[in-house]
């Protein structure tokens, strides 16, 4: 059975893309991170000891980053998409009924 989507509720579509983008941005930060922190010395040429706070603060600050961003992108598409349905159609999913009847 086929039906069209008509709305898609702009928080609710926010609320799930922004957690998708927090726990892929938080992956890509850890893959990113992980060997970069393995190779930067612990120490300049002058023998000061490095500061690894940047590696920190990115690795906390960039997923936060990526759920900001995947929350505002989807509340904006969502409502952009209930502005069109009327003029243009939702989209067609196929759909059937499951239940043992």
């Amino acid at each position: 059975m086929r039906r069209e989507i008509q709305r898609v509720v702009p928080k609710s579509a926010a609320k799930v893309v922004g957690l998708m983008y927090a726990a892929l941005f938080l992956a890509i930060s850890l893959l990113i991170l992980l060997p970069f922190a393995a190779l930067v010395p612990l120490h300049d040429q002058a023998g000061n000891p490095r500061s690894s706070a940047p590696l920190v603060v990115m690795a906390v600050v960039y997923p936060f980053a990526g759920a900001i961003g995947g929350w505002l992108g989807a509340f904006f598409m969502a409502s952009i998409y209930n502005l069109l349905v009327p003029r243009v159609g939702g989209i067609q999913v196929d759909v059937s009924d499951t239940s043992g009847g």
